[in-house]
């Protein structure tokens, strides 16, 4: 019984001689099948069988010129070759792109190379320009940020914080406006937009200055250890710690700092209802890492747009230091 479900095409009536006497050196037989009611083509064909196989061999069929081969495939599905394809691309492309490319890895190299290091210079660019910050300000800071990026949470979300604590600044009035934009590595945390001039930056690390000498019994100033440079608030070392909030003596007891190249500040609040006051008023928000390496407690205050936005900031910042010493929540009125 003749097996005809394995077909090879052949190209052109020309050809036809050349295979068949191909196969006849192979030593298989030649059989004519043009009405061969079991065949799956209706086309004129011939039939090459050895002992496993029958292979049908339409004469008008288009696509190949190799000899032909055995396998058992669908003869209505006939098979395509990605040198079948190549070889259809016009002749300015010998061959694909992917093929070229894969044995020119050095020119693809090149090609690439140039737009990948602009883009890492100019991140680098924007983090030297965030300024300095409690990672060193070189190459090594960039990396270890970048790295840290990875890790980072949502900055804008009130969620993590419970109605816990005194709501101190429940009066505090709706920041308006858009918040600033921040920059893109995680350490600096500073904004790049809405900037403040340097007078208002100076009334803010003023503002600062005031807050411990209203708080001198309690408070000390020193280089702050977050930033590992500019000056901070600290709960002095002499207060017990039973009458300092956890948040702060897990902060090593900083409260608040200033950074001057912006005018924004950190704060640790020690209440969690000032946090979420904070946050969903839109005077700040989150560190990208808080909860992380740092108190979840640890927000960034926007710096201040003009001088009524100073009273706001240093009541914030005053708010944070009463929190974290136990003292009295602010007066009525303080944010006017």
């Amino acid at each position: 019984m003749v097996n005809t479900t394995t077909v090879v095409m052949k190209r052109g009536h020309g050809e036809k001689d050349t295979n068949e006497r191909w196969w006849q050196r192979e030593g298989h037989p030649i059989m004519n099948t043009s009405t061969h009611t079991a065949a799956l083509m209706s086309t004129p064909s011939t039939a090459r069988c050895d002992r496993t196989s029958c292979i049908i061999v339409p004469s008008d069929n288009p696509l190949s010129t190799s000899p032909p081969s055995y396998g058992y495939h669908d003869s209505r599905r006939p098979r395509t070759t990605m040198s079948t394809l190549i070889s259809r691309l016009p002749s300015f492309l010998p061959q694909s792109l992917v093929t070229y490319f894969s044995r020119n890895r050095t020119f693809l190299t090149l090609l690439v190379a140039p737009h990948i290091l602009h883009r890492l210079y100019g991140n680098y660019t924007l983090f030297h320009s965030l300024g300095p910050s409690g990672v060193p300000r070189n190459a090594i800071g960039w990396a270890f940020s970048s790295v840290l990026k990875l890790i980072t949470r949502d900055t804008l979300s009130a969620a993590h914080y419970t109605a816990e604590g005194p709501a101190s600044l429940s009066t505090l009035p709706a920041r308006s406006g858009e918040r600033p934009t921040k920059g893109w590595h995680p350490i600096p945390q500073r904004q790049v937009t809405q900037l403040p001039s340097e007078d208002v930056i100076v009334a803010v690390q003023s503002a600062l200055l005031e807050i411990h000498a209203a708080f001198y019994d309690v408070t000390e100033q020193r280089t702050s250890g977050f930033e590992k440079h500019g000056p901070a608030i600290f709960v002095k070392k002499d207060v017990p710690e039973e009458n300092v909030a956890k948040v702060v003596v897990k902060s090593k007891r900083e409260v608040a700092h200033v950074h001057e190249t912006d005018g924004s500040a950190h704060v640790v609040m020690a209440s969690h209802a000032d946090c979420r006051e904070v946050v969903e008023k839109g005077w700040g928000e989150r560190h990208p890492l808080a909860g992380v390496m740092v108190p979840k407690e640890y927000l960034l205050i926007y710096a201040p747009r003009d001088w009524d936005e100073v009273n706001v900031v240093r009541g914030i910042v005053e708010a944070a230091v009463r929190g974290a010493v136990g003292k009295a929540k602010p007066l009525p009125g303080q944010w006017n």
